[in-house]
């Protein structure tokens, strides 16, 4: 049974973390650009977050489809039957491209209600996110798409392609912010054209790459595919467990909302920060987590599980490390971080009193990411559906309603919630691996 190196684990997770960490940097610099825009500072700085927090959701729960095609590529990858999921990605690249557009069209012509009635936002803070939403609400199908063929390229076992695609596509998103917002003085219209300007060039790179690479095409197949409703029951379940994913997040940005005092949204300011950064530390380690998902989907679907457990077994230590490693830079880049992001001098000192938080929750979102790249990628996503469920409910609300209603933490109750939800979701998924894994006579050796 053949051992995977660690040079064949850089080779995915490398690429993956240069591209994965590109869509959160495309926000990020909106975030930036948006903090350091001196006038309606606050207002921009919010409805930025706001924006960025829907499309997120829209996009990360309609995804799930596509996360479900990478097991089954990397499936017939393993097995050596590439050519019989053809049809299979044919459908589903279909079904994004209905949904992605019906879902455009939708929250466009639902846009002030939604960020009216969801968000409780109104005065200039609602004219800035309307302006802002209204242009970015296009790119979702064009994100949606990249999406689903990157992770047709992920179940291929080949995350190259997606970097230089997602490069291009940031370094197009950073010039021409610069330009619109900085030359042209459009604001935070400048702001929104620029990203979907990125996310449409990335879209036909992907097509391009697609078609000039894979055996894979945008096709008009007859019948279903056998793996058809296979992929949809898991997608549901993935469905599921991104709806509460979004849920937090959601709720934690609506009373982040209403935290502040009359009219002033330095709280939802502040918290779009401490999420932009979250975000962005994520995708520091989750190539890694995305590498042992395609690794372990393929071990998998061969029935090598000795060789999962070393996977997992150095995999762990690299993540793990990778967290660390960003806990200690972000304390010592502490106060030089919170300058870069805004100059606004109540949102700093909101920053500083609650940064240390998403500092300390790096390892352990580490490992949590980690177990849930190896458990989408082996397929198991009742596991995953189940884990979420258990987390929110019995981690993060009891959490929420200790920190809120009974200590009054305000913005850090939040977090602190929230860094308890990681820690359940992380822990269950840890516990199912050594008993699944390690059941009956074997014991896990570390």
């Amino acid at each position: 049974m053949k051992r995977i190196t660690t040079q064949e684990i850089n080779r995915l997770a490398i690429p993956a973390i240069i591209s994965g960490v590109i869509e959160p940097v495309i926000s990020l610099t909106d975030t930036v650009m948006a903090g350091n825009i001196a006038d309606n500072t606050k207002e921009i700085l919010g409805a930025v977050g706001v924006v960025i927090s829907f499309l997120s959701a829209l996009l990360w729960i309609f995804l799930q489809s596509s996360r479900a095609l990478t097991s089954q590529v990397a499936y017939a990858y393993g097995q050596g039957r590439i050519t019989q999921v053809k049809g299979l990605v044919a459908q589903l690249l279909l079904l994004s491209l209905i949904v992605s557009l019906s879902a455009s069209v939708i929250s466009y012509m639902g846009s002030e209600f939604i960020l009216n009635y969801f968000y409780d936002i109104e005065g200039n803070l609602l004219d800035f996110s309307l302006d802002y939403f209204r242009i970015r609400v296009w790119g979702f199908p064009f994100t949606l798409l990249t999406l689903t063929i990157y992770s047709v390229f992920r179940g291929f076992q080949n995350t190259s392609w997606a970097m230089y695609i997602s490069l291009t596509g940031g370094i197009i998103n950073v010039v021409f912010n610069y330009i619109f917002v900085y030359i042209f003085h459009w604001g935070i219209k400048g702001l929104a054209w620029a990203s979907l300007l990125s996310q449409g060039v990335m879209f036909v790179l992907s097509v391009v790459v697609m078609y000039s690479r894979t055996p894979f095409k945008f096709l008009i197949v007859r019948g279903l595919h056998p793996k058809f409703v296979e992929s949809l029951r898991m997608g549901a379940d993935l469905l599921i467990r991104s709806s509460l994913l979004q849920a937090v997040l959601y709720f934690s940005f609506a009373k982040a909302a209403i935290l502040g005092t009359e009219g002033d949204n330095t709280v939802v300011a502040t918290h779009t920060l401490l999420n932009q950064v979250w975000s962005f530390s994520t995708f520091l380690f989750d190539g890694y987590c995305n590498a042992g998902g395609l690794l372990s989907g393929r071990l998998y679907g061969t029935g090598q599980y000795q060789a999962i457990r070393n996977l997992v077994k150095q995999l762990f230590y690299i993540v793990l490390a990778i967290g660390v490693g960003i806990l200690i830079v972000y304390f010592i880049l502490y106060y030089w971080i919170g300058t870069i992001l805004t100059q606004d001098i109540d949102i700093l000192r909101l920053f500083y009193d609650n940064f240390w938080i998403v500092v300390l929750m790096q390892p352990t979102t580490a490992i949590a990411f980690l177990f849930d790249g190896i458990y989408k990628g082996m397929g198991l996503t009742k596991v995953l559906r189940n884990t979420f469920i258990i987390a929110t409910l019995l981690g993060f609300l009891p959490a929420y309603y200790i920190t809120q209603n009974l200590l009054g933490w305000g913005l850090s109750g939040i977090w602190i919630a929230f860094y308890v939800w990681i820690f359940f979701r992380g822990g269950i998924l840890f516990l199912h691996y050594l008993s699944y894994f390690f059941g009956g006579a074997m014991r896990p050796s570390w």
